[in-house]
């Protein structure tokens, strides 16, 4: 098979009013607009991959194309190609995986070893709201089907925090999981919590029956979340997601730190996810996989991971209705990938990632 070109185009994708401020800026910057860009692999057969990217130069790219234009390439041999084309991105990994599950008539995670068709979701919330207004979101989610939420905590005061939490617990009861992101592990935005202050946050996320604590600590600081992760009784410590190195992960786990890493595809690949998957289940830990909230090119990727990882129990699933509904993260798509009542995301069961482009929509929202 050849290759005949391979293309990065860059995207703003509309949001509705009023707009995002997300938690992990503290809720200090507004955005009508999400930025992204989509990666494209084409063959000479016919056959087009396709896959989420992020921060890529072109010039990234146009090294890439002097690798695989008119050449013979087997798009089945990523192990080969991710070793002998120095610095293959993530998104051409995964665009020449969608076109080996095109050429298999699978989807991806079926050629990965299939292991789950199906998986629950969590709501992942984006925005900080008050108490009783996110409590109010939660209960509407727990009708929706969803069995699970994440909450922002990053208010200037974390006790404002914990009131968000407790609202959302007395709403659901024991019927929702929780989980909290403190984005603590590289926006220093403050507030900046000291090692006192996530103590006291995790130890009375505990008495919430909290989940998980994501990003508590900033990520080079390896001892602290290794000797938090040892000293939390039952609320389990997450992070991780921006890290690419296989190599940075067996680091995590050889310091103790983490009960659930969460390696996003759009900086690891799915093949990349994997071996992470792998490892991480040789620490007997768990891997839920950070997903882009705003796009469902990049929720498809995640769920090709999970459909093949047997320590995976929820996906990421971006949800702050009615700025990020399902119809507007996955306008990209032509199909969205709902939940059902049951709160489960299934993974699509077309070949490759198992999805299709809304051309017209990325014509429209394509950038220079």
């Amino acid at each position: 098979m050849k290759i005949v070109d391979v293309t990065i185009s860059s995207l703003q994708l509309p949001l509705p009013k009023p707009g995002l401020r997300p938690g992990w800026v503290g809720g200090l910057r507004h955005y009508n607009t999400y930025p992204t860009q989509l990666i494209r692999v084409f063959t000479e057969e016919g056959l087009t991959g396709i896959a989420l990217s992020e921060g890529v130069p072109k010039r990234t790219i146009d090294y890439v194309k002097t690798s695989l234009v008119h050449q013979e390439i087997d798009p089945f041999d990523i192990e080969r190609l991710s070793r002998t084309i120095r610095g293959l991105p993530a998104g051409v990994e995964i665009a020449l995986l969608d076109i080996a599950g095109k050429i298999a008539g699978k989807p991806i995670y079926k050629l990965l070893g299939g292991y789950q068709d199906k998986v629950l979701a969590y709501a992942a919330t984006i925005n900080l709201k008050e108490p009783e207004e996110r409590a109010k979101d939660a209960v509407r989610f727990l009708e929706e089907g969803f069995k699970a939420i994440k909450l922002r905590a990053h208010f200037p005061d974390p006790r404002k925090d914990l009131a968000v939490i407790k609202a959302v617990r007395d709403a659901v009861g024991d019927d929702m999981e929780i989980m909290v992101d403190a984005n603590q592990a590289g926006h220093r935005v403050p507030p900046v919590w000291s090692h006192r202050t996530v103590y006291k946050m995790a130890r009375a996320m505990e008495k919430l029956n909290v989940f998980w604590l994501e990003e508590p600590l900033h990520r080079e600081d390896l001892d602290g979340i290794s000797e938090l992760t040892k000293k939390m009784e039952t609320l389990m410590i997450a992070g991780a997601e921006g890290e690419k190195s296989l190599r940075r992960f067996r680091q995590f786990f050889d310091k103790g730190c983490f009960d659930i890493v969460q390696p996003d595809t759009i900086h690891v690949g799915i093949h990349g996810g994997k071996k992470i998957a792998i490892l991480a289940e040789a620490y007997d830990k768990l891997i839920v996989p950070h997903t882009h909230s705003i796009c469902g090119l990049g929720l498809a990727s995640s769920l090709q991971l999970i459909g093949s990882t047997p320590n995976c129990p929820y996906v990421e699933f971006g949800y702050e209705p009615p700025i990020v509904s399902i119809e507007q993260r996955d306008s990209i798509l032509t199909e969205p990938i709902p939940i059902d009542k049951d709160g489960y995301v299934h993974i699509p069961q077309g070949p490759g990632l198992g999805v299709e482009l809304n051309e017209e929509f990325i014509a429209k929202h394509t950038v220079p």
